[in-house]
């Protein structure tokens, strides 16, 4: 970064941070670099080039806006580039003061290389939460991202690779790429939100944490494990595909086809109205699971206490243990029966229960069928229609 600061207007006498620009073979830096705003103007650039050599010290590096009483506190942090060195103090980089305007002006950003990165890391990280965005683009490959406090919208025209993705936490992020990869772990936490408006693919494991949110529209392509305790949004347009364990702890409905290598069902209610396929076994600990098309090639658990509902056909190559409830869903005119293909056992214990009691709401208005199957019903004395008709076969 090398731009000054901006103000709004100056008829408040606020000025907007200036620039820095500092080259040397090593630093330490004890004291204070500040290109602060205040008000309504931003903060300004600190641009630090290192000749391969260490960035140490125990002092602050500032960007951040000041508050002012006039209420014009509007402006965003401004931007701050650490490139070339070999070695960066903790110290040094946790007193990175990003911060825009309190309450209204978006976070800025701070950009590091090291001497072996290639691409470089982004860091947009506020002490306090603004919901005023953080707009950056960006070049096809980062080593690293970190968002913690802000909303970051980034904006690339093709594929977007990021090395290693640190936690989102308490954030939105959108990354408006044709595609999306993660070389690394994928972790979103503190009611931080991740979207994705085409596809994602993520090398390592992902986690949602409650209140957190993963919304991508297109396709889903996971090499690790899954677990979500938050938010998984549905995805009709794309696959989502877990090479590892798919692990729901939350409420979700999943309209895409879903292909895992096991399933774990531990609280909420987990609806995938696409085809499933897993190639691990399928666990319903605690909560609901809910099928419309399922091929499960392992084994098949449904605890005490928990439920499936099964709207369509699920076939289970390696046997079935119900301890819970098995069923299924009224509100799905197709969904009449519960159908099982089981190439193994099937056990169901003294507390299992497959049931459809109450789940038909078949009928024939205005015709002999009212209320009759095996046994005929009879309409009462006062009904317009005449005693019920068996039909079918026994």
């Amino acid at each position: 970064p090398q731009e000054l600061g901006s103000f709004y207007n100056n008829y408040n006498l606020h000025y907007a941070g200036g620039r820095i620009s500092i080259v040397a073979n090593a630093m330490t830096i004890d004291g204070v670099l500040s290109a602060r705003g205040i008000g309504s103007a931003s903060g300004g650039s600190i641009n630090l080039r290192v000749s391969n050599g260490a960035v140490l010290g125990r002092g602050s590096i500032l960007v951040s806006v000041g508050s002012t009483s006039s209420g014009y506190n509007t402006a965003g942090g401004g931007r701050v580039a650490v490139t070339g060195y070999t070695l960066m103090a903790t110290t040094l980089l946790n007193n990175v003061f990003l911060e825009g305007a309190p309450g209204l002006g978006g976070c800025g950003t701070l950009f590091r290389r090291a001497a072996t990165q290639t691409a470089g890391e982004l860091r947009v990280t506020c002490r306090a939460y603004s919901s005023a965005t953080t707009p950056v683009s960006m070049s096809g490959f980062l080593d690293f991202l970190s968002v913690t406090n802000a909303v970051l919208v980034a904006s690339l025209q093709s594929q977007l690779t990021i090395a290693t993705i640190a936690t989102l936490i308490n954030c939105q992020v959108s990354l408006n790429s044709q595609n999306v990869v993660l070389q690394s772990t994928l972790v979103l936490s503190s009611s931080s939100t991740l979207n994705v408006p085409r596809s994602l693919t993520v090398r390592g494991a992902v986690t949602v944490d409650a209140g957190s949110t993963l919304n991508v529209d297109s396709a889903i392509w996971i090499d690790g494990a899954l677990t979500a305790a938050g938010s998984l949004a549905s995805h009709s347009s794309g696959m989502i595909t877990v090479l590892g364990l798919f692990t729901s702890r939350a409420s979700n409905s999943i309209s895409s086809p879903v292909t895992t290598n096991g399933l774990v069902c531990a609280g909420g209610s987990l609806v995938i109205t696409g085809a499933f396929v897993s190639n691990g076994d399928v666990l319903v600990l605690s909560g609901t699971l809910t099928l419309s098309q399922g091929s499960i090639f392992g084994f098949f658990s449904i605890a005490a206490g928990a439920t499936l509902i099964q709207n369509g056909v699920t076939s289970v190559q390696a046997g079935m243990f119900i301890a819970g409830t098995v069923t299924h869903d009224l509100t799905s005119d197709a969904a009449r029966t519960v159908r099982l293909v089981i190439v193994g056992l099937l056990n169901i214990s003294a507390a299992g229960t497959i049931n459809v009691d109450q789940k038909s709401s078949y009928t024939f208005s205005g015709t002999t069928f009212m209320g009759a199957y095996g046994g005929s019903a009879i309409m009462g004395p006062n009904s317009n229609y005449p005693a019920g008709t068996v039909y079918g076969d026994f």
